[in-house]
């Protein structure tokens, strides 16, 4: 009588963890959801900077109006259209040289030009004098609709009142407003 045994067949053995082909496919995995989410997170924060400028560029053109309403036309130009309409809407309202702080007839068209006391962090100084700043770190500008003399059209100007404007993101803009730079700009003509 022959008796069998059964034996034990050897089985292959697994090595325990990841194989390199296993841990490139993931990497590459993350990699591809990273870069998705750093840009739409690029999307987002240039959509949410849009529309800070144009809502900046809304409260600016309601102070702005305040200001004609009380005497009578808007600011005019001094230096840069930052500087001007700082000094107009907030710092030296009635143009005598005093700021607010000593000139005490003298009332703030956008209380959020403060630099002390802004959560919009918009005003900045720079060489004793303050700047309006965009989104992107650039001056607003400012122009009035009519000349210094009061009475003649700026031929510059886009609008008879007065025009706002940002460059945008790239920072460039024409006068003429016809260049491909300028698709970016936001203004308060277009």
């Amino acid at each position: 009588m022959k008796i069998h045994c059964k034996t034990k067949t050897s089985q292959p053995r697994f090595a325990k963890g990841f194989t390199l082909l296993e841990l490139l496919v993931v990497i590459v995995i993350i990699l591809i959801l990273a870069g998705i989410t750093i840009g739409s997170l690029k999307f987002v924060t240039a959509k949410q900077n849009n529309e800070k400028c144009k809502t900046d560029i809304k409260l600016l053109e309601t102070g702005l109006e305040a200001y004609k309403m009380d005497y009578g036309t808007y600011p005019i130009e001094v230096g840069s259209g930052s500087q001007s309409l700082f000094d107009a809407l907030y710092w030296d309202t009635d143009m005598d040289g005093s700021p607010i702080a000593a000139d005490v007839t003298q009332k703030i068209y956008v209380s959020e030009l403060d630099p002390n006391n802004t959560k919009a962090k918009w005003t900045i100084a720079q060489g004793g004098s303050f700047r309006i700043i965009d989104p992107w770190l650039a001056d607003y500008n400012y122009r009035r609709g009519i000349g210094a003399d009061g009475k003649t059209p700026n031929p510059d100007a886009k609008n008879a009142d007065f025009d706002l404007w940002s460059a945008g993101p790239d920072g460039v803009f024409t006068p003429s407003g016809s260049a491909v730079t300028d698709r970016d700009n936001i203004t308060n003509w277009k």
